[in-house]
This record gives structure tokens, sequence and C-alpha cells, in this order.
């Protein structure tokens, strides 16, 4: 797992590859809470657009598939947890089921 430290820069730590935990900022609550609660992977990270982060997810339910154009943009910013790892992940993941 990969802790950022004050002084570090996501952006420099983001890369093609990684796993990561994404803060959703969609208005559809279904979509968001998928999100909020799923593991997605960087497949892409552009440079010259306002949301440089292309995220893939797996096993999108049916009834908010249409709202992925198989993969998914986000801001640097919105990136809760990241790791080169997806195992390293799921303890969050459980955590906030559980509200821990």
């Amino acid at each position: 797992m990969k802790y950022i430290k004050s002084y570090e820069s996501l952006a420099h730590t983001t890369k093609i590859g990684n796993y990561v935990i994404v803060e959703s900022e969609s208005i559809f609550t279904n979509v968001k809470e998928f999100i909020n609660n799923s593991i997605g992977k960087i497949v892409d990270i552009v440079s010259n657009v306002s949301t440089p982060l292309k995220v893939k997810y797996i096993n999108i339910p049916k009834g908010i598939k249409h709202y992925f154009d198989n993969t998914r943009s986000f801001y640097i910013k919105q990136i809760k947890y990241i790791s080169t790892n997806r195992e390293d992940l799921k303890p969050f993941l459980i955590a906030n089921k559980y509200n821990i």
C-alpha cells in the first residue's frame, strides 16, 4: 500500500496499472455508490484534459452499465486510496461498508 506523505503529490505517484478507490461526484446515487465501493484500475493518464485519469471497473451492474464507456474519467484529487496491489485496497472497502 502506498501512503502519500504530505510533501508528495498524487500526480507523481499515480501510474497506469495502479488500483484505486475513487470518491465519485456523480449525481446518480446508484453510480456513486458503485464507484465509491469498488476498486478500479487506472488504464490511461491523459495530461492535456481536465479529467486525466481513465479508470476501468469490472462487474458493473446492468442497471448502471450505460453510464460507463468501458472506463470512467476522474480527477486526480478524487483518489481516496491507491495501491499497486488490488488486495491492499479491500480492507478499506470492508471498513467503509461497516463504517469502521
